[in-house]
């Protein structure tokens, strides 16, 4: 069997581990083509990989010389309002109304005309909104995890003989693991961002949800591949025996099989719950309620030791009371799961939904988690870039499968 060197090609989950304020982050990356002789890896992977096998799993923190550069006053720009107008056009197209122009927010540079470096309208690098007045805005342009302590990691999954060194690119991993959002879900600015967007659980179709989800769509919400790994992330935080409440549930409640745990499901549609494997095993555990509507759940305080919200919570229009009670049903220490990831139905995702940044998104769901005041040990796990299952669906059009995002917290005593 092949081994780590400049002759072989690998297959690597590379990790990046860091931490906010109050919240730890991990974020996975799965990178197939990795061609040790010519990428660059974060810090001194590389030579610790040297002669690996499949399964190494090596970690490190990385010095400052390895890391992202610290933060720079000179990244941060003022340029006039009139500037912005692109950010509201682009908003306007997509939910009818201007973008909430928000200090602590984020906004695609492209958008944004007059920044330094910025030549394509379809730049999505982040700009953060520092603050904003009549006049000008002032705009962060530093990577939003500029200066913080890094640790990394690179778990090897496979390793093959490459033909030969011609053609192909080289990747610099630690460059990639920080792409597209990593950091973006921690505040960034002197004050924490605004999510109490006007209009912001608006939605395109107001119409009562039990009307919407009065057929069964028993469909899954993800590929197979995304579905197995949601399930592997929830392994390794319930245990089994605990008592599961799976909200806003439906045919399938995201959990490993042979995972026994007493799980009880409450969703908008008798039929999916009722085509759901694992709560047919408890025939009475399953509830039908729209918690936009009423979100007071039917049970007693303390009466689970994890509550699930999977695939979901950008359809809540009052997050604030459903997490509460999500917290008064959970026992002291037990655990609050937040999953998504980029699908959902269009209609029924309030406004803030999508207008923010997948990684962004995760910010939000933390501020409704340090809002409640009720939980502790905030954490993010992030797992992109896994190839699309060849037999899915949306093969021919997606190159990666979906990607997941978890927010999770333990109730306070």
């Amino acid at each position: 069997m092949p081994h780590v060197g400049d002759s072989t090609l690998g297959t690597i989950e590379f990790s990046l581990l860091w931490h906010s304020a109050d919240a730890r982050h991990l974020e996975r990356l799965h990178a197939h083509k990795v061609n040790f002789w010519r990428d660059a890896f974060p810090g001194t992977l590389r030579p610790a990989l040297e002669g690996a096998g499949v399964g190494r799993d090596v970690r490190q923190e990385l010095p400052a010389w390895a890391s992202l550069p610290p933060h720079s006053p000179t990244q941060v720009h003022s340029v006039p309002c009139s500037s912005l107008a692109g950010l509201n056009l682009a908003a306007r197209r997509l939910t009818g109304c201007d973008a909430d122009l928000r200090p602590g927010r984020f906004h695609p540079r492209g958008r944004i005309r007059g920044l330094p470096g910025v030549y394509d309208a379809d730049d999505l690098r982040p700009a953060l909104l520092l603050g904003i007045d009549d006049e000008r805005a002032r705009l962060d342009l530093n990577h939003p995890l500029a200066g913080r302590e890094l640790a990394a990691g690179a778990k090897v999954l496979d390793v093959r003989e490459k033909p030969g060194d011609t053609g192909g690119v080289a990747h610099d991993w630690l460059d990639e693991l920080c792409a597209d959002g990593p950091g973006m879900q921690a505040p960034q600015g002197v004050q924490p961002p605004d999510f109490g967007a006007c209009g912001g659980f608006a939605r395109l179709d107001e119409a009562p949800d039990a009307e919407f989800y009065a057929s069964p769509r028993l469909v899954d919400h993800l590929d197979a591949l995304a579905l197995d790994g949601l399930a592997n992330m929830y392994a390794e935080r319930v245990a089994p025996g605990m008592r599961v409440l799976d909200l806003m549930a439906s045919r399938d409640s995201h959990l490993p099989e042979g995972l026994d745990v007493e799980l009880t499901g409450l969703g908008l549609n008798a039929e999916e719950l009722a085509a759901n494997p694992r709560l047919a095993e408890r025939p009475f555990a399953r509830f039908v309620q729209d918690l936009n509507a009423a979100p007071h759940l039917p049970f007693d305080e303390a009466s689970f030791d994890a509550v699930l919200l999977s695939l979901s919570v950008e359809y809540l229009t009052n997050p604030t009371a459903v997490l509460a009670e999500a917290a008064r049903v959970l026992v002291p220490g037990g655990r609050l799961l937040v999953s998504f990831s980029d699908r959902w139905f269009p209609t029924k995702a309030v406004r803030l939904w999508t207008e923010l940044h997948p990684f962004e998104r995760l910010g939000y769901v933390l501020s409704l988690l340090r809002g409640s005041g009720a939980f502790a040990d905030l954490a993010t796990e992030t797992l992109r870039g896994r190839p699309r299952p060849w037999n899915d669906a949306h093969a021919q059009s997606l190159r990666h499968s979906d990607p997941l995002f978890l927010a999770e917290a333990t109730r306070k005593a």
